[in-house]
């Protein structure tokens, strides 16, 4: 199957480069909330990564990707809230609940995990300039109006050198000049063109392995599940889960990164023509889809494929292992969120006994 046959909007509005949403899902966000009247009261916090530029050039795109997903990982992370890359360097997170208060004490985490963890993606700590904005809902915004008062903070931050961090009221906070704001939207809408192109191209593979993503693998389970529903055959699902991502992300987010796609590459390698090999979700989660295959051959299939890992990852500086659940249709179900569920909960067994094993729920 070409899994670039597909159309997502969604994917549409995502970065494909952090998976958070885009400029086009920022401004929609302003639309639709800005149109009420009152608005609600809400709080944005606001990053622009610091020599971004001089990062790509002394390490290279790939370190530059790295440090743009930490960021966007510790904002999600921290903030638990609806996350976008507005540009090359520059986030937004919107915060809807809690009090003012609560959302200092918000930024003040986040500061610390720039700080802490910079050194870890080539970064100089603090990482960025940060803002945070609050908006009672009672300013009479506009999506102008909030798009200037974000210009408007960096511009007062960035006035003083030693200042990387401040909190405005958006009542009170000094907006940017219409035509500058004007030339500054209409920069980021032809920066929105290309980020959108890239993300049509990469909307259903993995930016880090080239892999199908996980929205190609519902598509695949679907498609599957037709199939072998309709001739009365069977197909397993191995959902493989890395045991050692951690000690790589000590070393840096460059480097977790970089054994992804090896152990991407070590899984392609003993990949049967008719298998399908895909990244799940986060972290170092794979799927492998196997055709008309029963128990006992998925089994077989993953041990074989949890021993090469540990045999091709001799070498590597910290030698890994995989834990695998496995899943059969229809035995464990006839759907893909319940073939998932019963592929999730063996996963997760094979894990609290120990990892680097292969479980079956039976």
């Amino acid at each position: 199957m070409d899994y670039l046959s597909y159309y997502d909007p969604q994917y549409l509005r995502s970065d494909s480069t952090t998976g958070i949403g885009n400029p086009l899902a920022f401004f929609e966000w302003l639309l639709s909330h800005t149109k009420e009247k009152p608005t609600s009261p809400f709080t944005l916090i606001s990053l622009d990564v610091n020599n971004l530029a001089q990062l790509n050039e002394v390490h290279g795109h790939a370190a530059g990707d790295a440090a743009l997903r930490w960021i966007a990982l510790v904002l999600l992370e921290e903030a638990q809230a609806k996350v976008y890359r507005i540009s090359g360097d520059e986030f937004v997170g919107v915060l809807a609940e809690g009090s003012k208060h609560a959302h200092t004490e918000l930024c003040d985490r986040v500061r610390a995990r720039l700080i802490a963890e910079s050194s870890l993606v080539n970064l100089e700590p603090p990482a960025a300039h940060m803002a945070m904005i609050h908006f009672t809902g009672l300013e009479g915004i506009s999506p102008e109006d909030v798009l200037g008062v974000i210009y408007g903070a960096f511009v007062d931050i960035k006035a003083n050198p030693s200042q990387t961090f401040k909190v405005f009221d958006a009542a009170t906070t000094t907006t940017t000049t219409k035509i500058g704001l004007i030339n500054d939207i209409v920069r980021r809408m032809v920066s929105l063109g290309s980020m959108l192109d890239k993300s049509h191209a990469l909307a259903y593979s993995d930016s880090i392995t080239g892999l199908p993503n996980l929205h190609t693998v519902r598509n695949e389970l679907d498609e599957a599940i037709q199939l072998h529903d309709s001739e009365d055959r069977s197909f397993a699902v191995l959902l493989l889960d890395g045991d050692d991502l951690g000690k790589y992300n000590k070393i840096g987010y460059l480097a977790g990164d970089e054994m992804i796609e090896r152990l991407g590459t070590a899984l392609k390698d003993q990949m049967r023509s008719s298998d399908y090999l895909a990244r799940w979700r986060t972290g170092d989660e794979f799927l492998i889809l196997l055709q008309d295959t029963t128990i006992e051959q998925a089994i077989s299939i993953a041990d074989r494929v949890r021993m090469s890992v540990i045999e091709t990852s001799r070498d590597w500086i910290h030698p890994i292992t995989i834990s695998i659940g496995v899943a059969l249709f229809p035995e464990h179900g006839k759907t893909a969120e319940e073939i998932l569920h019963q592929a999730e909960l063996a996963l997760n067994q094979a894990k609290n006994l120990g990892k680097n094993q292969v479980f079956v729920i039976h």
